[in-house]
């Protein structure tokens, strides 16, 4: 009857390293989700020398002038149109409304 009866100290390989087990999946897991998001990569940035690295870097005072006219050219043009369409108002003929009387029905 002893040789029937199940020794307490033997364990199943799941039961010994469940938290092992546990850890590894988690781990898993977690780079599949960096990896699936590109989240993970496995590339070495590479220095890039191209023509803009010896360039001198581009004046800000010109760009802004340069943004100011463009800014000041459509500003104009957007005055233009506003007076024209105040003068194509002005010059609409104005229809005389004629409201009827209410019959009063009692």
């Amino acid at each position: 009857m002893a040789e029937n009866q199940k020794n307490p100290d033997k364990k199943n390989f799941f039961q010994r390293n469940f938290i092992l087990i546990f850890i590894i999946l988690l781990i898993g897991a977690g780079l599949g989700y960096l990896y699936q998001n590109n989240l993970l990569t496995f590339q070495i940035p590479a220095k890039n020398s191209s023509i803009f690295d010896n360039a001198p870097p581009p004046d800000p005072v010109t760009e802004v002038n340069v943004e100011n006219n463009q800014l000041q050219e459509k500003v104009d043009r957007l005055e233009k149109l506003i007076i024209e369409l105040a003068q194509s108002v002005e010059n609409i003929p104005q229809q005389e409304i004629i409201i009827p009387p209410r019959a009063y029905v009692y």
